[in-house]
């Protein structure tokens, strides 16, 4: 009788000593997991700020193109300007020789 009491005592530790193995187990896998998880949701946010990054830069080159395309397309309207302002230019220089208006060092410095 004490044999059979000993023998389920034996089984009863094994079984606790197994129960503890497990309990353990499980939070070590469910610490892991969580740490998994952790380093997962900081890559997904990694990876999003990357996009939202490279976003960022597309939409500025895209507006730099777009102005450099419309500087580019102002730039005939302002060279008729240009071209206008320096033949008056010559034009006043001219209206000045002619009437003694302007001075020799003037003249050699244009």
């Amino acid at each position: 009788m004490q044999e059979t009491i000993n023998g389920i005592n034996e089984q009863i530790d094994s079984l606790y000593d197994d129960k503890r193995k497990r309990h353990e187990q499980f939070w070590k896998d469910k610490y892991e997991h969580k740490q998994q998880r952790f380093e997962i949701e900081n890559i997904e946010w990694l990876e999003r700020s990357r996009q939202r990054v490279q976003e960022q830069v597309e939409r500025k080159q895209e507006a730099d193109s777009e102005r450099q395309e419309l500087i580019n397309n102002l730039q005939p309207f302002y060279s008729k300007h240009i071209e206008a302002c320096d033949s008056l230019t010559a034009y006043c220089v001219n209206l000045k020789k002619k009437f003694g208006l302007l001075k020799e060092s003037e003249d050699v410095a244009r």
